[in-house]
């Protein structure tokens, strides 16, 4: 290889690192350059605690780049960490992103969000709150597994699919407003939910659901719209609530 072509590719290849791979903090938290933009990468469980914000852009080597993403895991058993105020417009929580937060009680979450991936918020047994973004159309599996705090939950009417699991064992939850856009609540979605005492549904086609998607079927009262009890008590896996009140 000639000395000019040496030359050259070895100021590419540096360019593209800097480019593609630089990673710095900002105001506590650490992100990574990815074109022209910057992502939230993994943080260290012991260096972020308490309230932690999110910006919309941040700041490197006086350059700003707009935040436009969080990686999968990025705050992965943070147990410090008691409040997230996401900024930035970003449309996806990935798989496990604030697993284990142990000590997070409140997020919120940018209208932009369309995808909440697997077990985003698992095991976060402080969570009280949450309300759902309304571009998001399914809630993965096991989002909120074990979130036994969560109390008040605000589903949209964009949301069509509530995966396996979503809501297992949130023990806390008494009131469950279902919106007709749901066509299907996977297995055990709401299991283990041991308070649950009114599901609320807004459609006269029940949504398709399986067994074990609730166990509260003897505690449970189904609000159903006026008119459609006989179609609730012919429906698989639905006639096994035993009280049924139209609205």
């Amino acid at each position: 290889m000639s000395r000019t072509r040496f030359i050259i590719t070895t100021i590419l290849i540096l360019h593209c690192t800097m480019f593609f791979a630089q990673k710095f903090s900002y105001n506590g938290l650490h992100y990574q350059i990815s074109g022209d933009n910057a992502v939230l990468i993994n943080q260290h469980p012991d260096s972020v605690k308490g309230g932690v914000r999110i910006p919309s852009y941040v700041v490197y080597n006086g350059v700003e780049y707009d935040v436009t993403g969080i990686r999968s895991q990025a705050f992965y058993f943070c147990e410090k960490v008691t409040g997230i105020d996401i900024q930035a417009p970003i449309r996806k929580i990935g798989s496990q992103t604030f697993f284990n937060c142990t000590g997070l009680r409140m997020i919120i979450l940018p209208s932009t969000i369309a995808e909440i991936e697997e077990q985003a918020f698992a095991n976060c047994v402080s969570l009280e709150e949450i309300t759902i973004p309304k571009n998001v159309r399914r809630i993965s599996h096991g989002v909120f597994y074990n979130c036994i705090s969560l109390k008040d939950v605000v589903l949209h009417e964009s949301i069509r699919y509530i995966k396996d699991e979503a809501f297992f064992r949130c023990k806390a939850i008494e009131r469950l407003d279902i919106p007709f856009s749901v066509d299907e609540i996977g297995y055990r979605a709401f299991g283990d939910c041991t308070s649950l005492k009114e599901i609320h549904l807004e459609t006269e086609y029940p949504p398709r659901i399986y067994p074990q998607t609730f166990n509260t079927q003897d505690e449970s009262v189904l609000f159903i719209p006026k008119g459609t009890v006989d179609i609730y008590k012919t429906t698989d896996e639905w006639n096994r609530f035993k009280n049924m009140q139209e609205l």
